[in-house]
């Protein structure tokens, strides 16, 4: 074959795959062609859920991309790693409308469930029930996204959880996941800071977001509004570990600190004191954000808090701001609300989350389970403030009513009346949450009470469910325990707070300032059931004990004895905090105290920390004490704190300590 015929046969066969690449091509177009970026795109599509083997939302689990939310496990459970009851779930994200119009949001929802859009609560029907949830309605606009959060429990029975919508544009459907999209994971920027002039953590006087926790102020101050000693920081936020491994946290303090890690307290030091810290082992997910709040108070000399951390991979090192991010802004949920069938706080019959203040049961009572008189409400939670001015509160009350915000009692009306009452005026900060605390009761009569609120840019009105929050929910700390060097809890030597009542002292005494023998001592604070049950309770004593829970006294053996005591049953709901106090002597020979408990569900245990918590902060009204003279002995302010006064023979004032 000559040259030209080849050079001709292979321009002619170049010319035939140059067609039929061109007809593959076309061919091509004509099927739907998946980018594999936009492939990985629509198949990360969904909201990140955060699923706990419990259900107060801590003690993380699992975290996955669930591509929506359309769940019915019936008896089942959501991982072989959570039981199938008793868990919970938080979905977080954002949604994307189609339309620009009025959307309304549906949870089918066994068993409780909240949910945020835009900041919003929409549904909140934090309770064991089973139906389907209308939220409120909430404008949005199409294509954009909006913050979405779904938090939801399971205690017993079956499970289910559907999030659905409708607009007038929009059929009620499943949210689908081509409009849900986990959140941007971004990296962490500090944790939110709240500074005290006080070693109690009330007076809020400056928040700031901390890069880290890495703070030696030596002598001076973290701001000139805060004095060099006596003041008190609060961080909260959360934290992302890079390694799934366990843990080990240190706090380098002066003085006292207490930490927290996914509800869970790790470090519990809150006394004056100079040291480096070690927690308590945990295991943590890589790259999962877990809850953190860490309490510290500055005594007298200097001050330090230092945040490390360290695991098999990890080296030991100041926990670095890329790990650390502050809390998340919701809109309000509504105050804490436990209401007592009695005038004196006591007898705890309902606990529920109330939207706002502003009740007017005229004859009636709050619930079917309260009678129409002689009954009394505790409201407790956090406030924020809009603007950063001198606020008035209001209180509509028939009858007794008190009033605490950021721990200042500012309205101490406890009494028979009715009528608005007007309370000191209080500086606060805006966008900053202060702690709040209202007691009512109800004597005879109507029953009515209001909050509201002014300052200079505030017009007075009912404060919105926008600006209330619930209470902090952590891991139990223990009872406050005081001690006593004889048998009749007087002669206070030594107050602490113990972890358990789980003590076997033999001949010994709990503290060097304490004979081995008559000796007493009072726990006092909280306790939370985990079972709707009837709970027997067992102090194994030696001597006397007397015990009460809910007001309920249970157990009253105060004799010189020794035995395994057993209570009256009670009957409990599950997650609501009842009081408990307990009262022991020890009169000669052995010294034992220890509490345990049992139910249906519950096998007989020492009850653990997890479950005891610390006395309400009640914050009583400051009492003044006159000696024979009429001149001032003491003087007890409304934090406990109490100042002596000493005089000479002649009356003049020598001295006053605390």
């Amino acid at each position: 074959m000559s040259f030209l015929k080849k050079v001709s046969l292979s321009c002619f066969t170049v010319v035939l795959i140059f067609i039929f690449c061109e007809i593959l091509r076309t061919n091509d177009l004509l099927q739907p062609v998946v980018s594999p970026n936009l492939a990985g795109a629509a198949a990360s599509n969904g909201l990140k859920g955060e699923y706990y083997n419990n259900m107060d939302l801590t003690g993380l689990t699992l975290t996955r991309t669930d591509s929506n939310v359309d769940f019915s496990w019936g008896l089942g459970s959501p991982n072989s790693s959570i039981g199938e009851d008793s868990f919970s779930v938080r979905w977080t994200g954002t949604v994307k409308p189609k339309y620009s119009q009025t959307y309304t949001f549906y949870m089918v929802a066994d068993d409780g469930v909240r949910l945020w859009v835009n900041g919003q609560l929409l549904i909140d029907k934090w309770v064991t029930q089973a139906s389907e949830l209308t939220s409120l309605p909430i404008t949005l606009t199409a294509e954009k996204n909006y913050d979405i959060r779904i938090e939801y429990f399971e205690n017993g029975g079956g499970a289910t959880a559907i999030l659905q919508w409708a607009s007038p544009s929009q059929s009620k459907q499943v949210v689908p996941q081509s409009q849900l999209n986990p959140p941007v994971e971004v990296s962490g920027i500090g944790l939110k800071g709240e500074y005290y002039d006080n070693i109690n953590l009330s007076g809020l006087k400056l928040t700031r977001t901390d890069i880290n926790l890495n703070f030696n102020w030596g002598l001076s101050s973290p701001a000139p509004s805060l004095g060099a000693d006596t003041f008190s920081v609060r961080w909260t936020g959360t934290i992302k570990p890079k390694y799934s491994e366990t843990y080990t946290y240190y706090m380098i303090a002066d003085d006292g600190v207490r930490l927290w890690i996914d509800g869970q307290l790790l470090i519990d030091t809150w006394v004056t004191q100079a040291s480096e810290l070690k927690s308590l082992p945990i295991t943590l997910m890589a790259g999962q954000n877990y809850d953190i709040r860490i309490e510290y108070f500055e005594n007298g000399g200097a001050a330090t808090a230092i945040l490390q951390w360290s695991s098999p991979s990890q080296t030991k090192q100041i926990v670095p701001q890329t790990q650390l991010y502050p809390p998340a802004e919701i809109s309000g949920t509504g105050l804490k609300g436990e209401y007592y069938d009695n005038m004196d706080l006591t007898g705890l019959k309902l606990t529920r989350t109330d939207a706002d203040l502003n009740y007017n049961w005229g004859a009636g009572s709050p619930d079917d389970s309260i009678g129409t008189d002689t009954f009394s409400i505790r409201w407790t939670g956090t406030l924020k403030p809009k603007y950063s001015e001198i606020y008035t509160f209001y209180l509509n009350a028939d009858d007794g009513v008190r009033l605490w915000i950021d721990g200042k009692l500012l309205l101490n009306r406890w009494e028979n009346q009715s009528g608005q009452f007007e309370s000191s005026p209080i500086s606060l900060i805006a966008d900053q949450q202060y702690d709040i605390q209202i007691e009512y009761f109800e004597n005879l009569g109507d029953a009515a009470i209001g909050l509201l609120w002014t300052s200079p840019s505030q017009t007075k009105q009912f404060i919105p469910q926008s600006q209330l929050y619930l209470p902090a929910k952590l891991a139990g700390v223990g009872l406050i325990g005081e001690y006593y060097d004889n048998i009749d809890l007087t002669d206070l030597k030594l107050t602490r707070t113990d972890p358990a009542i789980h003590f076997g002292w033999g001949l010994g005494s709990p503290d060097a300032s304490i004979d081995g023998d008559t000796f007493s001592a009072r726990w006092t604070g909280t306790i939370r059931p985990m079972y709707n049950e009837t709970y027997t309770f067992y102090f194994n004593s030696d001597d006397g004990a007397r015990l009460w829970v809910n007001g309920q006294l249970i157990i009253d053996q105060w004799v010189t004895q020794a035995s395994e005591l057993t209570s009256l049953p009670i009957s409990l709901i599950a997650d609501q905090n009842y009081d408990i106090r307990i009262e022991y002597f020890e009169n000669s020979g052995g010294a034992n105290a220890i509490l345990s408990w049992s139910s249906a569900s519950q096998i007989k245990q020492i009850v653990p920390q997890s479950k005891l918590f610390l006395p309400y902060k009640t914050y009583t009204p400051v009492e003044y004490h006159y000696n024979a003279g009429g001149r001032i002995e003491y003087i007890r302010y409304s934090d406990g704190t109490v100042v002596h006064y000493y005089y000479d023979a002649n009356g003049n004032l020598i001295r006053k300590n605390l």
